[in-house]
């Protein structure tokens, strides 16, 4: 979840993923792109498609579900912000890849913004939501203490009950299956699979035989709990690495619109069907996303992101927006309360970078800075 900036002659990539200072000769750097725009954009797709889940429970209100019968919208924005990642997180680790600078840029990149959003869910939305905050004195609250050393949701009994989903904050959970993609990504470094591509794509290309085999795995409850599960683990990994992939190949795979057009129509087809519509969307949906964000020229679009990047706290806040409006807000049609809490979730967004997320970032800066004087 990375975008790009300029800043005089040296372009900054910055974002969840991604703050170097080294300035770079490929197309993620060298020259504007839609990538801050597309960031944004997933964020709100994900809101499109909570919104009529959240209000009856199902998803058959969603767009994408009405239209193919097999995805959502939500799961769309979730694939697209991991193809991204996969394509960022690798350009920034090959650039810089020693191993402490590589850990510390991505936990203040990505957890300061995470422990802000899961104290607020759990003391703030905690207690509009009706929570038992009494709870939190006890082994629960021990609990709430442990769970975001695993980067888990937070929990609190009675909040939201009687909705659908009475989840303090629900997408919280794919900031585990992020962060363990971010320590794949050295461990693949130090095995060499970074600079031999074709083993690289051997194992990506297994992963993704695995996805569309769904095989029915399943291993103990507390596995899960350290590691997530056995399906998102494989879901989640095939798009990260089918975004890596995307980099590493980046010369050899030249992004056209005859090429766009072509992944277009032969994905069309996979997405109404069930085992091949979201691997249609790691590699042919990859290729669109990725030619959009450096082919496309639409200079309002380059722009967002470029100063402020409000696309990761309206991730982090928008759940529990969309929940409380449903709680405070009878009656409300999925659109009213897309229309209201979208916009809702980006002022949440915009708090979180400047006055958290923007003051890790700057640390982060400064401390490449340093080493790059060291290496100089």
């Amino acid at each position: 979840m990375g975008f790009l900036v300029p800043n005089g002659k040296t372009l900054l990539t910055q974002g969840p993923e991604c703050w170097t200072g080294a300035a770079m000769t490929d197309p993620a750097r060298s020259q504007p792109n839609n990538i801050g725009f597309l960031r944004l954009a997933l964020a709100v797709l994900v809101i499109l498609g909570h919104s009529p889940e959240m209000l009856d429970g199902n998803r058959t209100g969603d767009l994408f579900t009405q239209a193919f019968g097999t995805l959502f919208l939500g799961e769309v924005g979730v694939d697209g912000f991991f193809l991204l990642s996969g394509y960022l997180i690798t350009q920034s680790f090959l650039r810089a890849p020693a191993l402490g600078s590589y850990l510390a840029r991505r936990a203040r990149r990505i957890l300061p913004g995470y422990l802000v959003s899961y104290t607020a869910s759990l003391l703030v939305v905690g207690a509009l939501a009706g929570g038992d905050m009494r709870a939190l004195l006890g082994i629960d609250g021990l609990k709430s203490l442990i769970r975001p050393l695993l980067l888990l949701q937070p929990v609190l009994a009675g909040a939201f009950e009687g909705q659908h989903y009475p989840y303090l904050n629900g997408p919280l959970w794919t900031i585990a299956y992020e962060a363990r993609c971010y320590l794949l990504i050295p461990v693949l470094g130090v095995a060499g699979l970074l600079r031999r591509k074709w083993a690289f794509l051997a194992l990506a290309a297994t992963i993704l035989v695995l996805f569309v085999a769904r095989p029915n795995w399943h291993w103990p409850n507390v596995v899960a709990t350290l590691i997530g599960s056995p399906r998102e683990n494989i879901r989640l990994l095939s798009m990260f690495l089918c975004g890596a992939l995307f980099y590493l190949c980046r010369e050899r795979m030249p992004l056209s619109a005859a090429g766009a057009a072509l992944a277009a129509i032969l994905a069309l087809p996979c997405l109404f069907v069930p085992r091949l519509a979201e691997p249609s969307l790691a590699v042919l949906g990859g290729y669109l996303l990725f030619w959009f964000a450096f082919k496309v020229r639409l200079p309002l679009l380059s722009q967002v992101g470029t100063h402020t990047d409000v696309s990761y706290g309206t991730y982090l806040y928008a759940w529990p927006i969309q929940a409380l409006l449903i709680r405070y807000v009878p009656g409300l049609g999925p659109w009213v309360l897309f229309a209201v809490a979208a916009p809702a979730a980006m002022l949440c967004g915009w708090l979180s970078w400047v006055l958290v997320e923007r003051r890790w970032l700057v640390r982060t800066n400064k401390a490449l800075s340093t080493e790059q004087r060291a290496l100089a």
